[in-house]
């Protein structure tokens, strides 16, 4: 080792004598010959000094020596050995310019390098805030993060579970997420986890148990990744919905329950969005029109087809007037269903509208009332023919009743009249033959049964004129309801005023006119017992389509219960009355003010005819007739 030293130093030496000897002849040549071509080998020899490691100061050493020995010779020596130094040192001085060069470039790089350093280090000190934040975002979200191995077991979980769950995260890790799992998802969730592909994400919903015992239901996204060391994980991000599932159960049972009253009550349900023109039925009502889902119209052209041709135009009309003006409507409709039986329909709607008051979308129920028609068609019949019965009934009546006023008054009247002449020509043959006296105790008597006799016969022409008043066959209706008036006063002692302002008594055929006084009849029977009045006013006036009978006291008014009570006989008996003669009686009390009796009657039967045949409001235009 010691001679590979010695020998590598030797031949540096060596090599150093050998630029020290070319230094000086080439520098003699030059001063002598100044030929170009030593300059070149001066350069070359300058570059391999630099390679021997021959530094510029011992080069200043070589020149000054050499210009030592050759100084003095000529004139100019000092210059050409100035030009010859100059090329010598030209490689240095390229060295040098190469190594500023690197300097300078070393300096940019340290320039760029300190800032890629401190942006580095920015990134660092965000990547360690993100950091941070995102553990902090973990360690306070809301929602359950877990990652878990190939194998489904725990390897974290977020301190969320603790809150959720009711169990520690740190109790949870090292097993199986499998054994919270209800048994009934144990089997979808397993699938999911060692089924998903890496990079997808999968979303499910199961029961997972809580530390108390109950299930809580997690809507989970999976997604398979790998982790810090490239290993394959499974990440879990879930969200408890247990209160959403729960109103979504009780909406879905609310839904069963209103599909069933729907089915059972054929009432069905839609909905008509008007600006996208989407129209959306419910299950009944699908199976009002015999359609299923899937044959249901989506917009409201749609509907009109399933419309015959006469109604398509005058209902769409209706409806969008009613869309516009934002009023709610109703109508029955005759529909043929998708198997070809007719149908009655009975239509109701309403315009929904946002919070700036616009009209938005349209809501309704259809409901199926063919039934319905049917039974209201036979009640009809049958009120008729009860009506036609009560009519006949009431005409047999009202015949018995004159059957019996005339006999009482011309029998039963004519009977006490002759009794009483026979009792007083008895006591005149008594008195001449018996010489009795007329203040006898027998006179006496025989007076007193003259006035007995004379009372019963004003009874019994009393009852005659209530079971039929004669003034109707002698002068009319007009004049029967001021007797029934005046005698209600003389009996009662209650003031009975009249006023009448009609002039359509001659329309009061015999049936309708004796309807009226009993109706009459019975209320002021009801004045005399319950109301406490010391006036009652009756008019009768007219309108253009009815008769109007109006009976008002001031006594304490009629209260709306009994109204109701189904034991106000004389009440039910003026309402049947009422319908006899296809009229309207109301009852309206005040307490302390007293009470009003309405009798409403049409003028004819086909006035009558046209107040009561529209059922609905657009009944006449969309029947279908």
């Amino acid at each position: 080792m010691v001679r590979n030293e010695f020998n590598f130093r030797n031949r540096i030496t060596n090599r150093r004598n050998y630029i020290q000897k070319q230094f000086n002849i080439y520098l003699e040549q030059f001063v002598s010959g100044q030929n170009e071509e030593i300059l070149e080998a001066v350069y070359e020899l300058g570059r391999t000094a630099i390679k021997e490691g021959v530094g510029e100061l011992e080069v200043l050493r070589l020149y000054h020596e050499a210009i030592l020995k050759i100084n003095g010779k000529e004139n100019g020596v000092q210059v050409l050995a100035l030009d010859f130094l100059n090329e010598f040192l030209a490689p240095y001085e390229l060295r040098q310019r190469g190594y500023k060069d690197l300097i300078n470039q070393l300096n940019e790089q340290n320039i760029e390098l300190r800032k890629e350093v401190e942006k580095r280090e920015k990134s660092e000190e965000e990547l360690k805030r993100s950091k941070e934040y995102f553990q902090h975002l973990i360690e306070n979200a809301l929602d359950i993060i877990m990652v878990l191995k190939p194998d489904c077991t725990i390897h974290y979980g977020s301190p969320s579970i603790e809150g959720i769950l009711g169990n520690s995260p740190l109790a949870m890790r090292g097993k199986s997420l499998c054994e919270y799992i209800h048994p009934n998802d144990v089997q979808k969730v397993y699938n999911i986890l060692h089924s998903i592909e890496e990079g997808k994400i999968q979303t499910i919903e199961f029961k997972i148990k809580h530390d108390d015992g109950s299930w809580r239901y997690l809507e989970s996204n999976i997604k398979r990744t790998k982790g810090l060391n490239e290993e394959p994980v499974i990440i879990i991000n879930s969200r408890d919905v247990s209160e959403r599932v729960k109103v979504h159960n009780n909406l879905r049972q609310s839904q069963q329950k209103l599909a069933g009253a729907q089915k059972i009550a054929k009432l069905g349900s839609w909905e008509w969005i008007v600006e996208e023109n989407s129209l959306q039925w419910s299950d009944e009502m699908c199976a009002i029109y015999g359609l299923t889902q899937e044959e249901s119209p989506k917009s409201f052209e749609e509907y009109l087809n399933l419309l015959p041709s006469e109604n398509r135009d005058k209902l769409g009309t209706i409806i969008k007037k009613n869309y516009e003006d934002k009023t709610p409507f109703n109508f029955e409709q005759k529909i043929v269903r998708a198997d070809g039986k007719n149908c009655v329909i009975y239509t109701r709607g309403k315009v929904v509208t946002d919070e700036t008051d616009k009209a938005v979308k349209l809501i309704g129920t259809c409901q199926d009332i063919t039934l319905m028609k049917e039974v209201e068609e036979q009640l009809r019949e049958y009120s008729e023919r009860l009506k036609s019965y009560m009519a006949k009934e009431e005409k047999t009546r009202e015949e018995e009743r004159i059957r019996i006023a005339r006999e009482i008054h011309d029998e039963l009247g004519q009977m006490l009249t002759v009794l009483k002449l026979d009792i007083s020509l008895a006591a005149s043959d008594a008195e001449s033959e018996f010489e009795a006296e007329h203040d006898s105790p027998f006179m006496e008597e025989m007076d007193t049964i003259t006035k007995r006799i004379d009372t019963i016969i004003k009874s019994v022409q009393r009852i005659s004129k209530n079971l039929r008043p004669d003034i109707f066959d002698h002068l009319g209706f007009d004049e029967a309801i001021l007797w029934q008036a005046k005698e209600f006063e003389e009996r009662t002692g209650i003031k009975c005023s009249m006023l009448n302002k009609a002039n359509c008594i001659e329309q009061m055929v015999d049936e309708r006119s004796i309807a009226i006084y009993r109706i009459l009849q019975e209320t002021l029977t009801n004045i005399l017992r319950h109301a406490d009045a010391t006036k009652v006013d009756i008019s009768l006036k007219q309108d253009n389509r009815f008769f109007i009978l109006q009976i008002k006291d001031n006594g304490k008014g009629i209260e709306q219960k009994n109204l109701k009570q189904s034991n106000s006989l004389g009440i039910i008996g003026m309402r049947e009355r009422s319908k006899f003669l296809n009229g309207d009686i109301s009852f309206e009390g005040e307490a302390g003010k007293g009470t009003t009796v309405t009798l409403k009657i049409p003028l004819n039967e086909a006035e009558y005819a046209k107040t009561t045949s529209g059922l609905t409001l657009f009944k006449d235009v969309i029947s279908g007739d």
